[in-house]
């Protein structure tokens, strides 16, 4: 987790977050919606009914985005991950064979978020530090930046009080979005 001075902005790149992009990632690759990192298909039976899992996964990324600000961050987000067979589990059919696959789905992202979290820690203290402090500079408002591996899906927010979760990729390429306090 990093900060910038200048009425505090936080950055971070929480895995509770990361992890509901990457299982969304599993079913949109599953259901051949598209094609991306990561590349894993599990069986339809493991999967929610379509007609349930937006809202599941909605309300799980809400839960986390109202939950991941304050001066605990790095704890509560750890917390959810520790806990991860709680809060995670519910997006997979409840059938109890589904289990390992559940098991092996989370392995594979922690696996991967272990590895991503030093370079994308490394990028944002490096050149891109210059292209947040000139963002945060005309968006003082924001105080929490959650930076996600992926696009969001057209139904999760990428606002949630002071906080803003954005793609990596856009913070690279400038693409951070105007604030505009609700």
């Amino acid at each position: 987790m990093e900060t910038v001075d200048d009425d505090v902005l936080t950055i971070d790149f929480p895995a509770t977050l990361n992890a509901v992009l990457y299982m969304h990632a599993i079913y949109a690759c599953s259901r051949e919606e598209e094609k991306g990192f990561p590349q894993c298909s599990v069986p339809e039976r493991a999967l929610l009914p379509p007609d349930r899992q937006v809202g599941a996964f909605q309300r799980l990324w809400q839960e986390f985005s109202e939950e991941l600000y304050g001066s605990v961050l790095a704890q509560r987000d750890m917390e959810y991950v520790v806990d991860h067979q709680t809060h995670f589990r519910p997006l997979f059919s409840p059938d109890p064979e589904v289990d390992p696959i559940f098991h092996d789905i989370w392995e594979s992202f922690y696996s991967w978020w272990e590895m991503s979290r030093t370079p994308y820690d490394l990028a944002v203290n490096g050149s891109i530090m210059d292209t947040i402090r000139e963002w945060h500079f005309r968006n003082m408002n924001v105080r929490y930046l959650f930076l996600v591996f992926r696009d969001l899906p057209s139904y999760l927010s990428n606002r949630y009080g002071q906080g803003l979760v954005l793609p990596f990729e856009r913070l690279v390429v400038g693409e951070i979005p105007a604030w505009h306090p609700d």
